[in-house]
């Protein structure tokens, strides 16, 4: 079996964390790591990639075969912790409802979107911001050095965010079968009411909203922060049950964007 990246910012760390993961579950499949995959996904091979950034629309013929267990899902400052910054010091992000919450928290700091993990990180070593704020999960793949955690009260995480999700064709059973070994079914639930709600709201991975799904028992806790309602910001604190269907997440979804 092959294992290919999607070249983003932390999916070698990915991509090598599954291989571990599936090498324990399936110790009599040979893989081996191909770094970014070029082209289309190929029968015996899994594209592997942190599922933030991964359009809510699969291209046809492609399965998520499987979601690890979730990471760490808040956020961490580099290189200094946010309460160490001066007045007017410039803080950069790629999660657009981090930027939002944090202009709100820290009114004194210049905060701006930037479109990437790799540009924030460019800002940063070309002396042009002062601190940067990215995904936890994503910069401890990355193999990044120091960082100060944000407190999980502070930004709400984007969709999926510290998931590791693997891709490979729908009708190639024995790949499917083999990633599938690694699929954690409570990070399935979660993220699939994260990934709903942000569906039937018409938003996209860089759409200014956040959504926490955590099982509880047998409900889905929700909490959810959108800037995308034209009359403002708008949170959610919310319970769907576990077998909850989209019409479940349909009045919450209408909410955050404002229809309602």
């Amino acid at each position: 079996m092959l294992v290919y990246s999607n070249g983003g910012f932390a999916d070698d760390g990915a991509a090598r964390m599954f291989m571990k993961a599936a090498a324990l579950a399936c110790p009599d499949v040979v893989a081996q790591y191909s770094g970014p995959l070029v082209g289309s996904i190929e029968d015996r091979s899994v594209m592997v990639t942190m599922l933030r950034e991964v359009p809510l629309t699969i291209e046809k013929g492609t399965v998520m075969a499987a979601m690890m267990k979730r990471g760490p899902r808040g956020y961490v400052s580099l290189p200094r912790p946010l309460d160490d910054l001066g007045e007017g010091s410039r803080v950069v992000s790629c999660v657009p409802v981090a930027v939002l919450e944090l202009r709100e928290r820290f009114p004194m700091l210049e905060v701006d979107p930037v479109d990437s993990a790799e540009r924030c990180l460019s800002i940063l070593e070309n002396g042009e911001a002062e601190a940067v704020v990215l995904p936890e999960m994503e910069v401890l793949l990355s193999g990044i050095g120091m960082s100060y955690r944000v407190p999980d009260e502070m930004l709400t995480p984007a969709a999926s965010q510290g998931v590791v999700a693997v891709f490979c064709n729908a009708d190639d059973d024995d790949t499917l079968a083999w990633a599938r070994s690694v699929n954690h079914p409570v990070t399935r639930i979660e993220v699939g009411t994260e990934r709903g709600i942000m569906k039937l709201m018409g938003a996209g991975p860089f759409t200014p909203v956040g959504v926490k799904g955590t099982l509880n028992d047998m409900f889905v806790h929700v909490q959810a922060t959108s800037y995308a309602c034209p009359n403002g910001p708008r949170k959610v604190d919310d319970y769907v049950a576990i077998d909850y269907v989209m019409d479940d997440l349909l009045d919450i979804a209408d909410y955050l964007a404002g229809k309602r």
